[in-house]
Protein backbone atom coordinates (compact mmCIF):
# COMPACT_ATOMS: atom_id res chain seq x y z
CA UNK A 1 0.00 0.00 0.00
CA UNK A 2 0.92 3.46 -0.82
CA UNK A 3 1.08 6.10 1.93
CA UNK A 4 3.72 8.26 1.45
CA UNK A 5 4.69 10.95 -1.41
CA UNK A 6 8.28 9.24 -1.33
CA UNK A 7 6.56 5.58 -1.67
CA UNK A 8 3.97 7.51 -4.79
CA UNK A 9 7.27 8.50 -6.49
CA UNK A 10 9.24 5.69 -6.42
CA UNK A 11 5.82 3.14 -7.33
CA UNK A 12 5.71 4.61 -10.62
CA UNK A 13 9.14 5.70 -11.96
CA UNK A 14 8.98 4.29 -14.91
CA UNK A 15 5.96 5.85 -16.62
CA UNK A 16 6.78 8.90 -16.07
CA UNK A 17 9.27 9.27 -18.84
CA UNK A 18 6.74 8.82 -21.10
CA UNK A 19 4.19 11.44 -19.56
CA UNK A 20 3.76 14.86 -20.88
CA UNK A 21 4.86 17.64 -18.76
CA UNK A 22 4.13 21.35 -18.22
CA UNK A 23 5.31 24.19 -16.21
CA UNK A 24 3.36 25.93 -14.93
CA UNK A 25 3.71 29.85 -15.07
CA UNK A 26 2.73 33.03 -13.08
CA UNK A 27 4.03 36.40 -14.72
CA UNK A 28 6.76 35.30 -15.69
CA UNK A 29 7.20 33.02 -12.67
CA UNK A 30 7.56 29.43 -11.67
CA UNK A 31 4.27 28.19 -9.97
CA UNK A 32 4.72 24.63 -10.43
CA UNK A 33 4.10 21.83 -12.78
CA UNK A 34 1.67 19.01 -13.85
CA UNK A 35 3.07 15.64 -15.47
CA UNK A 36 -0.19 14.23 -17.02
CA UNK A 37 0.11 9.76 -18.20
CA UNK A 38 -1.46 9.48 -21.75
CA UNK A 39 -0.24 6.22 -22.33
CA UNK A 40 -2.68 4.26 -21.08
CA UNK A 41 -0.51 1.99 -19.17
CA UNK A 42 -2.11 1.40 -15.03
CA UNK A 43 -5.05 3.33 -16.28
CA UNK A 44 -8.81 1.98 -15.43
CA UNK A 45 -10.62 0.86 -19.00
CA UNK A 46 -11.28 3.84 -21.11
CA UNK A 47 -9.39 6.29 -19.04
CA UNK A 48 -6.97 8.50 -21.57
CA UNK A 49 -5.33 11.01 -18.87
CA UNK A 50 -4.39 10.64 -15.51
CA UNK A 51 -3.01 13.70 -13.26
CA UNK A 52 0.16 11.47 -12.22
CA UNK A 53 1.87 15.07 -10.44
CA UNK A 54 0.97 18.28 -9.59
CA UNK A 55 2.66 20.74 -8.03
CA UNK A 56 2.19 24.60 -6.71
CA UNK A 57 4.42 26.34 -5.26
CA UNK A 58 3.21 27.93 -1.89
CA UNK A 59 3.48 31.58 -3.22
CA UNK A 60 0.75 30.66 -5.74
CA UNK A 61 -1.51 28.67 -3.42
CA UNK A 62 -4.99 29.87 -2.87
CA UNK A 63 -5.29 32.59 -5.68
CA UNK A 64 -6.87 30.33 -8.51
CA UNK A 65 -3.31 29.27 -10.35
CA UNK A 66 -4.08 25.46 -9.38
CA UNK A 67 -7.96 25.49 -10.78
CA UNK A 68 -6.45 27.35 -13.86
CA UNK A 69 -3.47 25.04 -14.46
CA UNK A 70 -5.73 21.79 -13.85
CA UNK A 71 -8.58 23.10 -16.32
CA UNK A 72 -5.87 23.73 -18.72
CA UNK A 73 -4.71 20.55 -18.46
CA UNK A 74 -8.59 19.73 -18.96
CA UNK A 75 -8.82 21.24 -22.04
CA UNK A 76 -5.27 20.26 -23.64
CA UNK A 77 -6.43 16.37 -23.35
CA UNK A 78 -10.18 16.23 -23.97
CA UNK A 79 -11.74 12.91 -23.15
CA UNK A 80 -12.08 10.75 -20.10
CA UNK A 81 -9.87 11.49 -16.77
CA UNK A 82 -8.65 10.12 -13.62
CA UNK A 83 -6.76 11.56 -10.86
CA UNK A 84 -6.05 9.64 -7.28
CA UNK A 85 -4.75 11.68 -4.30
CA UNK A 86 -3.29 9.98 -0.53
CA UNK A 87 -6.12 9.36 1.36
CA UNK A 88 -4.86 11.33 4.29
CA UNK A 89 -4.30 14.33 2.19
CA UNK A 90 -7.50 16.07 2.66
CA UNK A 91 -5.78 19.06 1.09
CA UNK A 92 -5.08 17.43 -2.41
CA UNK A 93 -8.84 15.75 -1.79
CA UNK A 94 -10.86 18.62 -1.21
CA UNK A 95 -8.75 20.45 -4.26
CA UNK A 96 -9.40 18.02 -6.85
CA UNK A 97 -13.32 17.10 -5.73
CA UNK A 98 -13.63 21.01 -5.68
CA UNK A 99 -12.00 21.68 -9.03
CA UNK A 100 -13.47 18.68 -10.95
CA UNK A 101 -17.06 19.19 -9.74
CA UNK A 102 -16.60 22.73 -11.20
CA UNK A 103 -15.13 21.71 -14.61
CA UNK A 104 -17.76 18.49 -15.08
CA UNK A 105 -21.05 20.31 -13.21
CA UNK A 106 -20.94 17.93 -10.72
CA UNK A 107 -20.91 15.30 -13.71
CA UNK A 108 -17.98 13.14 -12.48
CA UNK A 109 -17.23 9.22 -10.26
CA UNK A 110 -15.75 9.60 -6.93
CA UNK A 111 -13.90 6.71 -5.64
CA UNK A 112 -11.98 5.58 -2.43
CA UNK A 113 -13.77 7.84 -0.56
CA UNK A 114 -13.38 10.82 -2.48
CA UNK A 115 -9.52 10.43 -2.98
CA UNK A 116 -10.50 9.37 -7.19
CA UNK A 117 -12.06 11.20 -9.43
CA UNK A 118 -13.18 9.91 -12.87
CA UNK A 119 -15.01 12.22 -16.02
CA UNK A 120 -15.01 12.79 -18.79
CA UNK A 121 -13.73 16.61 -20.23
CA UNK A 122 -15.50 18.47 -21.76
CA UNK A 123 -18.71 16.90 -19.95
CA UNK A 124 -21.05 14.95 -22.05
CA UNK A 125 -23.40 14.10 -19.40
CA UNK A 126 -21.91 10.51 -19.01
CA UNK A 127 -20.51 9.28 -15.49
CA UNK A 128 -17.68 7.03 -15.46
CA UNK A 129 -18.72 3.39 -15.33
CA UNK A 130 -16.43 0.33 -14.57
CA UNK A 131 -18.26 -3.21 -14.04
CA UNK A 132 -15.43 -4.49 -12.80
CA UNK A 133 -15.35 -1.96 -10.14
CA UNK A 134 -18.70 -2.35 -8.57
Amino acid sequence: KVETFDQFISSNWWIRAHCDRYLIMVEGGLAGFVIINRTGKFMASGIESEVLDFYIAPKYRKQGVGREAANLAFKLHPGWWQIFQLEHNITAITFWNTVVSEATGGCYTSYDNGAEQRFHYPQTGELYSNPSLK
